[in-house]
C-alpha cells in the first residue's frame, strides 16, 4: 500500500501533504520497531508470541482518538507555529505553558 493510500483524513481521502506523510511514515516506522523489539523480549522470556501480538494489538485498538483542545485549535488558526511542528506524543508544545 501507498503512504498517500494508507493515510487518510476525516473524509476518506488520501492525504497528500508530503511532509504530513514522511511524518506518518516515520512514525509508524518507530512504532514497527518498538512492538519488534516488545515481540522479541517476549520470546526471549517465554511468552506466547501470538498472546504478545493480541495484547498490543487489543491496547493500540483501545488508545483514545487525538483530538486538538479548543485552544490548541484556537492557536493554530492564529498560525501559532509550534502547533504545526510535528511532536511525539511525549512532548508538549511551548505554547501549553503560554
Amino acid at each position: 500500500m501507498t503512504a498517500s493510500a494508507r493515510w487518510i483524513d476525516k473524509e476518506g481521502e488520501p492525504l497528500s501533504c508530503k511532509d504530513k506523510l514522511s511524518t506518518l511514515e516515520e512514525n509508524l516506522a518507530e512504532v514497527l520497531e518498538i512492538a519488534l523489539e516488545a515481540l522479541e523480549d517476549a520470546a526471549v522470556m517465554g511468552a506466547d508470541t501470538d498472546a504478545a501480538r493480541q495484547v498490543f494489538i487489543d491496547e493500540i485498538a483501545s488508545c483514545g482518538r487525538v483530538l486538538l483542545t479548543p485552544l490548541r485549535m484556537e492557536r493554530r488558526a492564529k498560525g501559532c507555529p509550534c502547533c504545526f511542528v510535528h511532536l511525539s506524543w511525549r512532548q508538549v508544545p511551548p505554547c501549553f505553558w503560554q
